[in-house]
């Protein structure tokens, strides 16, 4: 292999090595801004508190959802229909 057939090989990979970079960089920087949308809308600080909030928050919808049915069938048999 030539020399300059190395070199331009070598340039070939650092720009793809440069918009790797670039590319991570975006990431990292929309990641962060993500981060702070969930600190500054909902109080959570990490991926790891929201996960555990959804959690919660799911559970607290099944219970509420079961209270309703609930409910619901009683009026039901009481009023029949």
């Amino acid at each position: 292999m030539e020399p300059e057939e190395i070199i331009d090989q070598l340039k070939k990979l650092k720009r793809e090595i440069d918009q790797v970079k670039s590319e991570r960089d975006q990431k990292i920087g929309r990641r962060d801004e993500l981060l702070n949308q969930l600190k500054r809308d909902f109080d959570l600080g990490s991926m790891d508190e929201a996960k555990k909030k959804i959690m919660s928050v799911e559970q607290q919808i099944s219970t509420r959802t079961r209270s309703i049915e609930k409910k619901f069938n009683t009026i039901k048999e009481r009023y029949e229909f």
